[in-house]
């Protein structure tokens, strides 16, 4: 199984990606530095072997925002889980995310200990917990 990184800032996907390591080192993550590339990867990857996605909302070019759009308006990727990994903690982005299709909201925590056990607590559940259509899990 993968999981999906969509974040431009590149600092912040080395924590993440460090992060991950320690928590699901059986799962690949896969990192896209923009909306764009995201789409690329997906259209190669069969969507059953995505475990869930972590989305930042604030990208140049296609935000956050117009991939929860892209992914909603495409029957074969509309179910993909998809996590707002974001620093904002703004009403309206979250209200925004939930009706655009996003499966859940999460603000990133400032202290590293609190980043690393926000990451391993949302691959517990979505990586390992959650079923998934046409996954082996069901």
């Amino acid at each position: 199984m993968k999981a999906i990184l969509i974040e431009d800032n590149i600092a912040e996907a080395k924590l993440t990606k460090y992060a991950f390591s320690a928590v699901a080192p059986t799962t690949e993550l896969v990192h896209c530095n923009s909306g764009a590339s995201f789409f690329e990867i997906l259209e190669n990857t069969p969507p059953e072997q995505i475990a869930y996605i972590l989305l930042d909302l604030n990208m140049p070019a296609i935000s956050g925002f117009d991939v929860l759009k892209m992914l909603a308006a495409h029957q074969d990727w509309s179910w993909l889980p998809t996590i707002i990994l974001t620093s904002s903690s703004n009403q309206k982005d979250v209200l925004y995310s939930y009706e655009l299709g996003a499966n859940a909201f999460v603000t990133k925590p400032i202290m590293i200990d609190e980043f690393n056990h926000m990451i391993a607590r949302i691959h517990k559940f979505w990586g390992e917990v959650n079923k998934l259509p046409g996954s082996a899990k069901c």
